[in-house]
């Protein structure tokens, strides 16, 4: 949990990107922001890790696989996943903290000789109490935005779990 301190270091840190787009999830106070190593990093391998294990108990165990390949331990793999610079993350977030994530490769794209960014979406994860049509449909518009406001201008959906 962070103090009062880190929060208001963590709001003002330039490298955050809020978005409150819907109706339904602003009002339940719910926002979207590029994740920030300095306050966010174990939040984010914590939610991972649920994530990865409710993939392995359904025999779709491939972060952990990766990291197995890798030959790394489970935090290191996903803090380097996260922190690469061809990686953007974003976190959900409410007055409680950080709820969910959602990651994406990043690939410059050159069409008609112009440069485009565009951003792989490889997972999502949501806490499910965070899980309704009604707040899920506010969140991608939101997660639209973000992406659209972090530079990429093409979104593709590469999420396992949406199959």
């Amino acid at each position: 949990m962070l103090s009062t301190k880190q929060k208001k270091l963590r709001d003002s840190a330039q490298a955050l990107v809020k978005v409150s787009a819907s109706e339904t999830a602003s009002g339940l106070g719910i926002s979207i922001r590029l994740f920030d190593p300095k306050f966010d990093s174990s939040r984010v391998i914590e939610l991972w890790a649920n994530l990865a294990m409710i993939q392995e108990m359904e025999g779709r165990s491939v972060w952990l696989e990766e990291a197995q390949a890798a030959k790394l331990e489970w935090k290191e793999f996903i803090s380097k996943l996260i922190k690469a610079k061809t990686n953007r993350v974003f976190v959900f977030e409410n007055p409680n903290g950080i709820f969910g994530f959602a990651f994406a490769n990043l690939e410059m794209l050159t069409l008609e000789g112009k440069k485009h960014l565009k951003a792989i979406l490889k997972e999502l994860y949501l806490e499910p109490n965070f899980r309704s049509k009604e707040v899920n449909a506010s969140m991608a518009t939101m997660l639209k935005e973000a992406l659209k406001h972090s530079g990429v201008e093409f979104i593709e959906f590469a999420i396992k779990d949406l199959a």
